[in-house]
C-alpha cells in the first residue's frame, strides 16, 4: 500500500483551475483523484474499483499564490496502487505505507467519519437519531406530544421541564465526558444542551467501540476511566454523487487507540471505516505514542 500526500499545483492553467473548483466537492473530487491511479482515464472509463480511501485537511497557513488564489488544502490518500506523480493539477509525494503493527501497541490517532446506525435496512445519522429519541424519551415521560422539528421538541421539553427533570440533565452530564460544566452556574437551556451533547458524545462512543470489536482495536482510558475520545466539526454536506444529489454528515472524532488484533486492524487502514468513503470519510491517521 501507499500514503501520499496531495496538493493543488501552485500555477494552473485556466482549465484546470475550472476543472477542480468545480469539482472539488463531492464526487467530484474523488473522480479527480481517480485519474492518478489509471493514466488519466476517467471513472467512468475504467474497469477498476476503487482501491483508495482519501483526507482533507485545511491548510495551516492559508496564504495566497502570486495569482491571488488562496492555497488549497491538503489531501492524503491512502491507496493500494502507486499514483501517478506527473498530474497537471496535482503535486504528489508517496512513500510505502507498510506500518508494524502489534497487539499492546497504542496510536493517538484522527478519523473524519459518517458514524450511521442502521434500522430495518434504512441508515440514520447517528447524532441526529441520538438526539430525536434522548428528547422524545423525555417527552415521553412528561406525557408531551412528540411532533415536531428538533427545535420545537427542545422548545416544549425547556416549557415543561420541572426540577426533578434538571436534576436528572445534571446527573447524565455528571457521568459523561462535561462533568467540569457543572462547576458552572447553567441555566435550563445551557443544562439542556450540555445533557444532549453528553447523549450524543456516548453513542459516538458507542458506535465507534463497535468499529473498534470489529477491527481489532480498543478505545484506550484515561486514569479517571474516562475514554481517551474527542468528537466534533460535525456538519451536514451536500454534495453531487455519480446519478444525483446526496447529502451525509460527517464528524470528525480524534483520540488513543490500543492495538488487539493487528491483521484486523491493519485491514480497516487500508478499507476505512464507516459508509461515505468516495467521499472523504473513513481513513484513519495514526500517530505512534
Amino acid at each position: 500500500m501507499y500514503l501520499s500526500r496531495v496538493n493543488v499545483r501552485p500555477q494552473l492553467s485556466a482549465s484546470d483551475l475550472s476543472l477542480f473548483r468545480e469539482n472539488r466537492d463531492g464526487y467530484g473530487l474523488h473522480q479527480l483523484f481517480w485519474t492518478l491511479f489509471s493514466d488519466g482515464k476517467s471513472e467512468s472509463d475504467c474497469q477498476k474499483k476503487r482501491e483508495f480511501l482519501f483526507r482533507e485537511e485545511v491548510a495551516s497557513e492559508q496564504r495566497q499564490t502570486s495569482e491571488g488564489r488562496k492555497l488549497d488544502p491538503v489531501y492524503y490518500l491512502v491507496s493500494k496502487e502507486q499514483p501517478r506523480a506527473d498530474s497537471s493539477l496535482f503535486n504528489v509525494q508517496t512513500k510505502v505505507y507498510a506500518p508494524k503493527l502489534s497487539a499492546g501497541d497504542q496510536f493517538a490517532f484522527t478519523l473524519r467519519a459518517n458514524p450511521v446506525v442502521t434500522r430495518a435496512g434504512k441508515r440514520h445519522d447517528i447524532v441526529m437519531d441520538a438526539q430525536q429519541k434522548w428528547l422524545k424519551e423525555q417527552l415521553s415521560a412528561l406525557n408531551l406530544g412528540l411532533a415536531g422539528s428538533k427545535g420545537e421538541l427542545k422548545k416544549r421539553l425547556l416549557d415543561f421541564a420541572n426540577d426533578q427533570c434538571l436534576e436528572h440533565w445534571c446527573e447524565l452530564i455528571g457521568r459523561g465526558i462535561f462533568p467540569e460544566k457543572l462547576e458552572q452556574k447553567l441555566s435550563r437551556s445551557e443544562t439542556l444542551e450540555w445533557a444532549i451533547k453528553t447523549v450524543v458524545d456516548g453513542a459516538v462512543l458507542q458506535w465507534f467501540e463497535r468499529q473498534a470489536e470489529q477491527f481489532g482495536f480498543l478505545v484506550v482510558r484515561n486514569s479517571g476511566g474516562k475514554p481517551v475520545l474527542e468528537s466534533g466539526a460535525y456538519r451536514r454536506a451536500h454534495l453531487m454523487g455519480k446519478r444525483k444529489k446526496v447529502s451525509f454528515n460527517a464528524l470528525d472524532l480524534s483520540g488513543e487507540i490500543e492495538i488487539v488484533a493487528p491483521l484486523n486492524f491493519e485491514k480497516m487502514l487500508f478499507s476505512g471505516i464507516g459508509p461515505a468513503k468516495a467521499f472523504g470519510c473513513g481513513l484513519m491517521l495514526l500517530r505512534r505514542i
